[in-house]
Formats: structure tokens, sequence, C-alpha cells
């Protein structure tokens, strides 16, 4: 395998990982919203920032790639 083969597979399982572990790190709630603080920036709590409901992306983007991940394999298991 060539170097940049070790490279994508790295970032690949680091995706899979943050998909799997991510929800268990970073346990604000996807669905807890905090209108005062809507569409603020970045910051210590909210890396990502938030949206217009004041809902942390950060959170939001964990837990549904957790979703896509799984509707992902489910895909590849039955074209099997």
């Amino acid at each position: 395998m060539t170097r940049l083969g070790f490279v994508a597979l790295g970032v690949l399982v680091a995706i899979a990982a943050l998909a799997i572990l991510g929800p268990f790190l970073w346990t604000t709630p996807p669905e807890a919203t905090d209108p005062a603080h809507g569409l603020a920036g970045a910051s210590v709590a909210h890396p990502l920032g938030t949206d217009e409901l004041g809902r942390d992306v950060l959170s939001r983007l964990l837990h549904g790639s957790r979703v896509t991940l799984l509707v992902g394999v489910s895909a590849m298991l039955a074209a099997l």
C-alpha cells in the first residue's frame, strides 16, 4: 500500500471512530436549544458554534455522522 493509501485509511478510521465514539465524548444533547446563543461563533463551550436555534453544531455533527455510518454499513451489508 502506498503512503497516500495509508493516509486515506487513517482519515477513514478517524471519521469512523468519531462517528462511533463522538456522542460519548461530547455529551451536549444535539436537540438542546438555547435561543439566547443562536448563531454564536466558536467558543470553548461550542467549538463549531451554534445554529439559529442555539443548538451545538459539533454535537449535531457527531450524532448525525453516527446515523450516516449506520446507513452506509447497512447498505453495504444488504448488497452482499
